[in-house]
């Protein structure tokens, strides 16, 4: 041992000039690659990335973090619109993502002529971390997408959507929401968090709608896991009843560890411990999944299944042949985040602006009130509260889509060089990012008002003849991978603010503070959102 020591004292000089020398050569990489990837001053503003010691390491991006979901990207825009500029820049090590201002450079990206040079790159590593590498929401190669949306699609057609509305619905709209909410009236205390009802609903009817799970209400008590998001799951919590918890700690981990979530060596390493945690949860979510999918395999029960002529999601995958289990449940756990999460916390935002807006909520409900009979017949006919049947309470979806949309921004890499609309030169390689949230509430799209509720703006657009540029509403993204959910997620939302609003009247608790947002798994309430709840006379 001494021997070594001394061998390794009398090595020091040879060996630090050699360490300082890897070191400066290191760095020396880092600013070439950093200066390559540089956009031209002259068409982008460079976001300012704060002067935390992780920040100025890691770049501008992770700043954003660190406020209110959106508030930052949405003000950055602002800045680079009224400069003249057509992107934002933010930093990420030795590398830039730009951000687009502009809708037609959206549209360029998603749907344009030139979209097949825009694909999913490296930033779905974290994406793929929630979710698995199956599922439409992560695969990234475009053909295999392109097979998988065929299989699926069936299960979203007009005629799926409407036999689901007319024969299970109604009932659980009625049961899950109406009935919770009698119930959360009866025991008031400081107000209703309608968020949690709204979650057991959604939760609710993509389980019975996709999976044909039976008809027992799901009890979120039960259904919680640790309340410490860094605790694995417990080894039951593979079950349906723990979906609800698992999605939730899988968000706490991701608003509270956003590092985890970044792609290449970054979120590998400084994320290590919460990524480990995050995949446990996805497991026991998987799992359950694939459960819930192979039951449907032996599922004779009449009562637990849409109709002897409809085949629910499920049933749809496993009778597709040489589709391999990691398919199935990766199908089956991106459907159960797209009807649970996105459509519950749209409701929660829905119903907080109307509890702040009484006078559009008095005019909502007049529509509503020959539209629903007390005793509870809304869905029975989906046409019922089509765009012509219910032209307000449409406008309040699309407003509240348009002011917290579910999808916070969409990332792609240009694998082309490429010119957008707006003059903007992309190199192959760069990493694009389309701010849904930042566009929604721009103000040379949508007025000086653009961060008001105002559902008579899209009244005002019909009037008009006119819809809003290409580009600028994108709550389900857009093209050919666009969310093929969308129109279940809307019927579903149409019933159930219609049931709400038809039946209860909302209004802020005394006091009250507008709720704080974060982005989990999407952007949703940090702490959830309470409200007074009057059961309205019939």
């Amino acid at each position: 041992m001494p021997a070594a020591v001394d061998a390794l004292v009398a090595a020091t000089p040879y060996f630090l000039p050699v360490a300082i020398g890897a070191a400066c050569g290191l760095i020396a990489v880092c600013l070439w690659k950093e200066r390559r990837s540089r956009p031209r001053e002259a068409d982008v503003w460079f976001a300012p990335g704060g002067h935390s010691l992780r920040t100025r390491l890691v770049g501008s991006l992770l700043a954003l973090f660190d406020e209110e979901a959106g508030e930052g990207r949405k003000r950055h825009a602002r800045t680079a619109v009224a400069q003249g500029k057509k992107a934002v820049a933010y930093r990420l090590m030795t590398s830039y993502l730009l951000e687009l201002v502009h809708p037609q450079d959206a549209w360029h990206c998603l749907v344009g002529s030139k979209q097949q040079n825009y694909v999913k790159g490296p930033f779905y590593e974290g994406a793929e971390l929630i979710f698995g590498r199956e599922g439409l929401t992560v695969i990234r190669d475009d053909a295999y997408h392109t097979q998988q949306r065929r299989i699926v699609s069936p299960a979203f057609g007009t005629g799926s959507l409407r036999g689901m509305a007319e024969d299970v619905l109604a009932d659980l709209v009625r049961r899950h929401v109406v009935d919770a909410l009698r119930a959360a009236v009866a025991c008031p205390a400081a107000g209703v968090d309608v968020g949690v009802i709204f979650d057991h609903a959604a939760l609710a009817i993509i389980q019975r709608v996709a999976f044909a799970v039976g008809k027992a209400p799901i009890s979120r008590d039960a259904a919680a896991a640790s309340s410490d998001p860094s605790r694995p799951p417990s080894t039951d919590a593979a079950t349906v009843s723990g979906i609800s918890g698992h999605f939730r700690q899988i968000g706490a981990l991701v608003m509270n560890h956003p590092i985890a979530i970044m792609p290449g060596p970054i979120g590998r390493i400084l994320g290590f411990f919460p990524r480990r945690s995050i995949r446990q949860h996805r497991d026991a979510i998987l799992e359950t999944a694939a459960n819930m999918v192979r039951s449907c395999r032996g599922a004779t029960d009449a009562a637990d299944t849409l109709g002897s002529d409809r085949k629910t999601l499920a049933e749809y995958l496993v009778d597709t042949p040489h589709l391999t289990p990691e398919a199935i449940a990766g199908h089956g756990l991106n459907f159960l985040l797209a009807g649970h999460e996105t459509t519950a916390t749209t409701l929660s935002w829905a119903c907080h602006l109307l509890a702040k807006h009484a006078n559009i909520q008095a005019d909502l409900y007049d529509e509503l009130f020959t539209l629903i009979a007390p005793h509870f017949t809304v869905a029975s006919n989906p046409d019922a509260l089509s765009q012509d049947a219910a032209p307000l309470l449409n406008d309040v979806i699309s407003e509240t889509l348009r002011l917290y949309p579910p999808c916070l921004v969409l990332i792609r890499q240009a694998v082309r060089d490429d010119v957008l609309p707006s003059g903007l030169v992309l190199r192959a390689g760069t990493q694009v990012q389309i701010p849904c949230y930042s566009i929604h509430h721009s103000n040379a799209v949508w007025g000086p008002d653009a961060d008001a509720f105002r559902p008579s703006r899209w009244r005002d657009l019909r009037q008009a003849g006119r819809t809003p540029p290409p580009g600028a509403y994108s709550p389900f993204s857009l093209g050919k991978r666009n969310c093929i959910g969308k129109d279940m997620a809307l019927l579903e939302l149409r019933c159930i603010l219609a049931s709400v609003v038809r039946h209860f009247a909302l209004s802020l608790p005394t006091p009250s503070r507008e709720p704080r947002r974060r982005l989990g798994i999407t952007m949703r309430m940090e702490e959830g959102i309470r409200l007074c709840v009057t059961v309205r006379a019939s």
